[in-house]
C-alpha cells in the first residue's frame, strides 16, 4: 500500500475517533442533565415533605389542622387581601401565591388600585422572608408549559388552570400527608360564580381534584378561627 494510501486511511480513522468521542461526549452530557434534572425533582420533593412535616410537628395532635398548602386565587388578593393577612399570621399553613396569580396582578395594576396594593403587600412579604407566604416556583407544575392560547382568549380561566397545575404538583410531591386535603384554593366568591368553575367540575368528576378543595375565604376563615385562636 502507498504513503498516500496509508495516510488516507490515517485521516479516515481520525475522524472516525473524532465523531465516536463527540458522540460519547454528548451522551455524557445528557446523562449529567438527566442526573441534574432527577436531582432537582427529588430535592423539591424532600422541601416540600419537609414544609408539612414542619407544619404537622408544630400543631397539637388533638387539634384539627389546616391543609398545609393554602393557593391564594386572584380575586383574594384584590377582594379579601385583609383575610389573606390574618391567615400569614397563623403560622398553621403555608400560602402559595401561583406564578399566573402574579402575572394576573402585573396585568391589573394599571387600572386597579387594589391590584397595586396586593403586590405592594406582596412584595413586603416576600422581601421580609416570611415564611407562611411564598410564590410558587418555576419547577412546581405538572404541565411543561401553559397553554398560550387559552391565556389569549380568557385570562381568568388560564389563571385557574394554572392555579390547579400547581395544585396538583403540591398535592403529588408533599408525601402521605396524614390529613385529608393536602392544598385549599381560596377564591373570594362562591366557585360556581367564577370564571372556570366548568373546568373544575369537570376535573372532580374526573377524580383529578381528590386532594384540592376550593373554599370562599371567609368561610374558610370563619370555620377556623376560634383554633388558631386558641393557639394564644
Amino acid at each position: 500500500m502507498s504513503a498516500c494510501a496509508t495516510r488516507s486511511v490515517s485521516k479516515y480513522d481520525l475522524m472516525v475517533i473524532h465523531k465516536s468521542q463527540v458522540q460519547i461526549s454528548r451522551t455524557d452530557r445528557v446523562n449529567a442533565e438527566s442526573r441534574r434534572n432527577q436531582l432537582m425533582r427529588d430535592m423539591a420533593q424532600l422541601r416540600l415533605q419537609a414544609e408539612v412535616s414542619q407544619l404537622e410537628g408544630s400543631l397539637e395532635i388533638d387539634q384539627p389542622i389546616f391543609p398545609p398548602y393554602l393557593v391564594a386565587h386572584t380575586s383574594v388578593l384584590c377582594d379579601a387581601l385583609p383575610y389573606l393577612k390574618q391567615l400569614t399570621q397563623t403560622a398553621r399553613c403555608i400560602i402559595i401565591i401561583p406564578l399566573a396569580v402574579i402575572d394576573i396582578l402585573d396585568f391589573l395594576k394599571k387600572t386597579s388600585a387594589k391590584a397595586r396594593e396586593a403586590i405592594r403587600w406582596l412584595e413586603l412579604e416576600f422581601r421580609h422572608g416570611n415564611r407562611y407566604i411564598r410564590a410558587q416556583k418555576c419547577n412546581e407544575r405538572l404541565s411543561l408549559t401553559g397553554d398560550s392560547n387559552l391565556k389569549k382568549t380568557n385570562r381568568d380561566v388560564w389563571c385557574l388552570v394554572e392555579i390547579v397545575d400547581c395544585c396538583q404538583y403540591l398535592a403529588q410531591q408533599s408525601g402521605d400527608f396524614s390529613h385529608s386535603g393536602v392544598t385549599t384554593v381560596l377564591i373570594s366568591n362562591d366557585l360556581n360564580t367564577c370564571d372556570g368553575s366548568n373546568f373544575i367540575k369537570d376535573m372532580q368528576n374526573k377524580g383529578q381534584c381528590q386532594d384540592i378543595s376550593f373554599e370562599k375565604i371567609t368561610d374558610f376563615v370563619s370555620k377556623w378561627k376560634g383554633i388558631w385562636k386558641s393557639k394564644g
